[in-house]
């Protein structure tokens, strides 16, 4: 495989990506389920003290597991699904099949370069929305809750996010 182009297939559509208005619409849905889960409204309660306290706090590990396993069902599977899909349908439409037979780009370079260019971008958009989750709950946490947010752990977002939402997101994106 020559890397060159997988390079120029992967950075177009990349760029094409970051354009395009449904990655922002997916990153202000997340953003408003970060601001949510600041805020306490994602959060189990806990009714027994023998957990430790009353109330889990909202940046504990098993909270952001807890918002993050349900994410996947609820918004990830679906814009997983348009992000990797969606490509290959506007490629019909702009009908690369006859340049892509009449170039030295062999079909391999194609695939995995617009496979990996899906696949970045969605990790650029869940990464910002991890790091708009750590502002939200660590930088400039609601005052009105502050009793219910503990100590900073950055294990404490990136397992969750690493254990719920990469293998959804490789396995959505393989099968679309």
């Amino acid at each position: 495989m020559n890397f060159g182009r997988f390079w120029t297939v992967f950075s177009y559509d990349f760029s094409y990506n970051r354009k395009r208005p449904f990655y922002w619409i997916w990153l202000v849905l997340l953003a408003w389920n970060a601001w949510l889960m600041s805020m306490g409204a994602w959060i189990i309660r806990s009714i027994d003290t023998a957990v430790g306290t009353e109330k889990s706090f909202v940046n504990s590990e098993f909270q952001i597991a807890f918002v993050f396993a349900l994410m996947p069902v609820l918004l990830l599977g679906l814009f997983m699904a348009i992000a990797a899909g969606t490509p290959l349908i506007r490629d019909v439409q702009q009908k690369i099949g006859e340049i892509l037979h009449t170039t030295p780009l062999r079909p391999a370079e194609y695939i995995v370069g617009k496979f990996t260019a899906a696949i970045a971008s969605s990790l650029a958009v869940l990464a910002l929305f991890l790091i708009i989750l750590i502002l939200l709950n660590e930088v400039i946490p609601n005052p009105a809750a502050t009793d219910i947010h503990g100590p900073f752990r950055l294990r404490n977002y990136l397992m969750p996010a690493v254990v719920f939402f990469l293998p959804v997101l490789f396995f959505i994106a393989g099968i679309c």
